[in-house]
């Protein structure tokens, strides 16, 4: 069996998959399905979501996509200023300022 080559997710792609499994409105396994990631992963960034939001003081029903969001771009600044501006799609149709 052929290994599949390791996959950076984004913040935005990490926080909405958490969100999904947070609202339990599908089992993780159709959530793996859908979104081609591991049960464990899916796991790891539910948990990662509510301690952050804990500790953002947000409870369980104020929780967004841009909370989750919020918590999760902290881990984009942890690549160089030259790679994330290499991430920005100039075309796209939402202002970047």
């Amino acid at each position: 069996m052929a290994r599949r080559p390791r996959r950076n997710h984004g913040a935005v792609y990490k926080a909405k998959v958490a969100l999904e499994a947070q609202k339990e409105e599908q089992t993780v396994i159709e959530l793996c399905e859908r979104y081609e990631v591991h049960p464990n992963q899916i796991s790891k960034w539910k948990k990662q979501l509510q301690e952050g939001a804990e500790g953002q003081g947000v409870t369980c029903e104020d929780r967004t996509v841009n909370n989750g969001e919020r918590f999760f771009i902290s881990s984009a600044r942890a690549h160089s200023r030259a790679r994330r501006k290499e991430m920005i799609n100039p075309e796209h149709e939402l202002p970047l300022t």
